[in-house]
């Protein structure tokens, strides 16, 4: 271990989520590591492969109107109809 030199700091160090969590509520430039507008999509791609995976169909997705295109059966199950005394 005396030999090991570690590598050198090329990234930029996080303040704290925090911290930038308050800056990008302030309207820093600087996006926060929590970065909602990738992470959303990459979670709507996962639980659309859980989708696929359940229904054994292929997903025509049309993430503008979040309707699947192809299959009523699938839409039912992404969008289940709610009861009486359950609507929003």
């Amino acid at each position: 271990m005396d030999a090991y030199k570690p590598p050198p700091k090329t990234l930029p160090r996080s303040p704290g989520n925090e911290r930038e969590w308050l800056d990008a509520c302030k309207g820093s430039k600087v996006k926060p590591g929590g970065n909602f507008e990738f992470e959303g999509l990459v979670t709507e791609t996962l639980l659309l492969g859980n989708v696929a995976a359940r229904t054994g169909q292929k997903l025509n997705w049309d993430r503008t109107n979040l309707k699947v295109n192809n299959s009523d059966f699938v839409q039912n199950q992404i969008r289940p109809e709610r009861r009486a005394g359950w609507e929003l």
